[in-house]
């Protein structure tokens, strides 16, 4: 069963229930092992805050008041109640477990990421909603990825398609293309010709080729710092335009495939 937060919950203080809104977050340190939540009681009359740790089920004690001590109390012995088998510590062990592993997958996506290709939408914003589109009846999971270098101004989106979502295992996209979403041009084709990728291009409508300019945008602005330094520990330095010299044939420090001389040069000058 989903739950949805903040949840309501009523627990028994003295001889009486009280009704209390519940929250938690989960600290999104790839590097730290807290093994624990932060939870929040709040009612009208009430906020408590505290750390509830999952492998002790014990909360971390603090400077409480005897209230808000019973409180805590009441609210771990809702958790361990026998009849109480969703909203429980298995629960948020099992939250904290996915937020690590996608804390974990975004820092190691970060740093094997290299200057040029593109870098995956849900590897880096995971919380935000995710693509999905109907194509001749069966739905698919759309990953997209991005060029997220600061200097370069394409507008190109990596689309990969996935049909069967909730596969077990390692997938690999049922195909997969690089689009414009400005222009609507195409390129590198992968498990689809070009008959279908056209089609597919038809269906894509406005909102969905603004929402693709959206992400990119969000993804260039969060992973930028993170970028910046990828580029000046290769020998570049962006903004200023101050770069190691580059021949007129060199690939252009962009990542956009291209020779030096047809593409950032121009703009240089």
């Amino acid at each position: 069963m989903t739950i949805k937060f903040p949840a309501t919950v009523g627990l028994k203080i003295g001889s009486e229930y009280e009704k209390f809104e519940v929250d938690f977050s989960i600290c999104e340190n790839p590097d730290c092992d807290c093994n624990g939540v932060n939870m929040v009681l709040y009612n009208e009359n009430n906020e408590i805050n505290f750390f509830l740790d999952f492998t002790t089920e014990a909360y971390t004690e603090n400077n409480y008041t005897e209230r808000e001590i019973t409180i805590i109390k009441a609210f771990i012995e809702f958790l361990i109640s026998a009849e109480n088998n969703s909203l429980n510590f298995s629960f948020f062990k099992r939250n904290y477990q996915f937020i690590k592993e996608r804390v974990k997958c975004r820092r190691d996506t970060l740093e094997s990421f290299n200057i040029g290709s593109f870098l995956s939408y849900k590897d880096m914003l995971w919380k935000d909603k995710d693509i999905n589109m109907n194509i001749n009846g069966k739905d698919y999971l759309i990953l997209d990825g991005y060029c997220v270098n600061s200097d370069c101004t394409c507008t190109e989106v990596a689309l990969y398609f996935l049909e069967d979502v909730y596969k077990l295992g390692v997938r690999n996209p049922d195909f997969s293309f690089v689009y414009d979403y400005i222009t609507g041009m195409y390129r590198g084709l992968e498990g689809i010709n070009d008959q279908k990728v056209k089609h597919v291009i038809s269906t894509i409508s406005e909102s969905e080729n603004k929402k693709f300019k959206e992400r990119h945008l969000k993804l260039k602005k969060y992973v930028e710092r993170e970028v910046q330094k990828k580029i000046e520990d290769k020998g570049f330095i962006t903004n200023e335009r101050r770069k190691r010299k580059l021949g007129r044939n060199d690939p252009c420090y962009c990542g956009s495939g291209k020779k030096y001389k047809k593409c950032c040069l121009d703009k240089e000058i």
